[in-house]
């Protein structure tokens, strides 16, 4: 590997793995572990995108959303200040900066190759020549097209910094909660939608397969819990967003009481796409109280993990360690007293974390 390549790598490719190593361990163990005979069942999701169009578009879909999530932190660690010493490329021919910049491109694309190369493979001997040609049009698009516009981007900095828009343009919207929202609406939007892809697709796969009479739950909570999970790793970002650009809102003079109510609002929101499903999913598929305690549960678990960054500066290695912890304590609670008791205990404890230790917080310097 060159030294330019080394410097994109180390700048780029490990801190976007770094940042998202959440998300694709709780991708992998949900693909790979979680389900039975895994080999048998990639084998038949593959070919069933191969027989249809319209499972081969939502993958095309899936992939598009991923691919976005990459360019734009590509695009932001470009805009970052800090990185300024990339505007070395620049002085390379334009040809060259385009190879590096696919080379990166091809690294952060590196989960979606790795599967389209099983589907090449898969696809190839049975005469899928249209679909398995669409899948390879379709990504050599998708790294062409970044390349490009990071190309541009590299060599106009400037204008890019110029066009990015305020977090909060419309006066109705200006309290703290639609602060908070705008930012997850303006600059997470990706990872927002990846997210509320995975949780409300799978919850939906797995609940639909079941009727209300069913009383084992167990593993439909487990899939559901896990994408609660994913949305945890929101609450870290709108923290550090917080404590980077909103410090000024600790010292206000805004009760307590107020301060949760305004984080219970945004969650609420946030995790509106998982409670619709839910109540289509209810009562056809899954019991009402069943429902009302898979959202309780799962926006109990979010109120907690905000409670516990408010109170704490934790590293991100930190925040997923706690995440996992309370992801186990959640199902035990659910193997024990039950998804009605689990979430009032959620509550309760994020609520007296929160009481007790908010103004106990202490930045890290």
């Amino acid at each position: 590997m060159s030294t330019r390549n080394r410097v994109l790598f180390k700048s780029i490719v490990t801190p976007f793995y770094k940042e998202n190593a959440g998300f694709f361990l709780t991708a992998f163990t949900v693909m790979f572990f979680i389900v039975n005979q895994a080999a048998d069942y990639h084998l038949a999701l593959i070919k069933g995108l191969l027989n249809s169009g319209v499972i081969l578009m939502i993958v095309f879909a899936g992939w598009f959303l991923y691919a976005r999530k990459c360019t734009a932190f590509i695009s932001d660690r470009m805009r970052d200040p800090s990185y300024a010493f990339l505007q070395v490329l620049n002085t390379l021919p334009s040809s060259r900066r385009r190879a590096l910049l696919l080379v990166v491109e091809a690294w952060l694309l590196l989960p979606v190759l790795l599967y389209a190369m099983l589907i090449v493979l898969v696809g190839l001997p049975q005469g899928h020549y249209v679909p398995v040609g669409l899948v390879v049009a379709f990504l050599m698009l998708i790294c062409i097209a970044s390349a490009e516009m990071h190309l541009k981007l590299l060599a106009n900095p400037e204008s890019a910094m110029s066009t990015r828009r305020p977090v909060v343009r419309n006066k109705i919207f200006q309290g703290y909660p639609f602060l908070l929202l705008a930012y997850v609406a303006r600059f997470q939007k990706v990872p927002w939608g990846a997210i509320k892809v995975f949780t409300c697709g799978i919850v939906y796969l797995v609940v639909r397969n079941q009727s209300p009479a069913d009383d084992d739950i167990a593993m439909a909570f487990l899939f559901f819990t896990l994408g609660i999970m994913a949305n945890a790793l929101l609450v870290e970002r709108i923290r550090s967003f917080e404590e980077t650009r909103l410090s000024f809102y600790r010292g206000s003079p805004v009760s307590l009481s107020k301060r949760f109510l305004q984080y219970a609002f945004v969650y609420a929101a946030i995790l509106l796409p998982e409670f619709l499903t839910l109540a289509l999913l209810a009562p056809s598929h899954l019991h009402p109280g069943d429902a009302l305690r898979f959202a309780l549960c799962g926006y109990g678990f979010l109120l907690l993990m905000n409670s516990l960054a408010s109170t704490h500066d934790y590293r991100r290695k930190e925040f997923l360690k706690i995440m996992l912890l309370f992801f186990f304590v959640q199902y035990a609670l659910l193997l024990s007293i039950g998804l009605f008791a689990a979430a009032l205990l959620l509550i309760v404890t994020a609520l007296a974390v929160f009481r007790y230790a908010y103004y106990g917080f202490e930045r890290r310097v």
